[in-house]
């Protein structure tokens, strides 16, 4: 399990069951290497290194799901696994009766963040407290076209739209020499279909503010194509999008986007993947080259709805 070279430093997998579980996710992928995992996902080795990390607790579960699928496993039984170990490792918490709002009144409540945390983890594992955040739940979801569990409606009338997940993005900046600016591709489950995103800022450099052209389009996540380097194969032409935009010295970032584009039609693991130069044209310069693929971003898995 090295990384270019490096040997990743061992988990004590007595330390917590999270500690447990990404020592797990570590051995998940077998014989292969981080490298080639990170190609599947669109990461370098050493990000996906350093994203297995015990101590990175913000592990999100669109990024298991993703890891799994490219390493072979099933992305359910990973994504529960993650919900577990997260729940068997946060400390446990005296559960107290649910407040009388009129009493509430004459305390004096601890305002620290730590304590309003612990607070609201308390008050929501009590069942009466549970019970009726539950019942606000349905009532609100009624409205909602279920992503994962089907649709519900309040009448036939009642608009059917899918839930938004929140917008996922490349963790770090990518520097794209040719456009003098770095990239950070964002994608993202909207109400109707899939919104793609470009987050750009000029390198810092001497001299007179240009121009550039920021590409973008949706990349459809499949292992065997990004292994055969056939990437003309995971990009569908319609999704191609672009801005031409004004570089300013300095960081200040701007947004190319969002573009919403149709739902796919093939289930699977997405992102939005990016190109950019100082020169316009329809196409990205390496469009016509079956292993060119650009800049990737975050992961969207996408499930059918029918």
């Amino acid at each position: 399990m090295a990384v270019r070279g490096r040997k990743e430093k061992s988990i004590d997998r007595g330390e917590s069951a999270w500690h447990a579980f990404i020592d797990d996710l570590r051995k998940l992928r077998g014989t292969a290497t981080l490298s080639d995992i990170g190609a599947a996902l669109g990461y370098s080795a050493g990000h996906l290194s350093r994203t297995l990390s015990p101590g990175n607790t913000n592990l999100t579960e669109d990024f298991v799901r993703a890891y799994a699928k490219a390493c072979g496993a099933d992305p359910e039984e990973w994504a529960q696994r993650r919900s577990e170990a997260l729940r068997a490792s946060q400390p446990a918490t005296d559960q107290p009766t649910v407040p009388d709002p009129a009493h509430l009144s004459g305390q004096v409540p601890s305002n620290t963040p730590e304590t309003l945390v612990r607070k609201s983890q308390a008050l929501w594992r009590h069942p009466a407290v549970a019970l009726a955040a539950a019942g606000l739940v349905v009532l609100g979801s009624m409205e909602v076209r279920g992503w994962w569990s089907g649709d519900r409606h309040r009448s036939p009338s009642a608009p059917t739209t899918l839930e938004p997940l929140a917008q996922q993005c490349r963790p770090d900046w990518a520097p794209v020499a040719q456009a003098s600016l770095s990239v950070m591709p964002c994608i993202e489950r909207g109400a109707d279909g899939v919104m793609i995103s470009v987050k750009y800022k000029a390198i810092p450099q001497d001299g007179t503010p240009g121009e550039a052209t920021v590409w973008l389009w949706l990349m459809y996540q499949d292992p065997q194509m990004i292994k055969d380097r056939t990437m003309h194969l995971t990009r569908n032409e319609s999704t191609l999008r672009r801005c031409r935009v004004q570089l300013d010295n300095g960081d200040q970032v701007q947004t190319c986007g969002p573009f919403r584009l149709d739902p796919p039609a093939k289930k699977g693991t997405y992102t939005t993947a990016s190109s950019a130069r100082m020169h316009d044209s329809v196409y990205p310069p390496g469009w016509e080259v079956p292993e060119f693929s650009g800049t990737q971003g975050g992961v969207l898995p996408w499930k059918s709805t029918s």
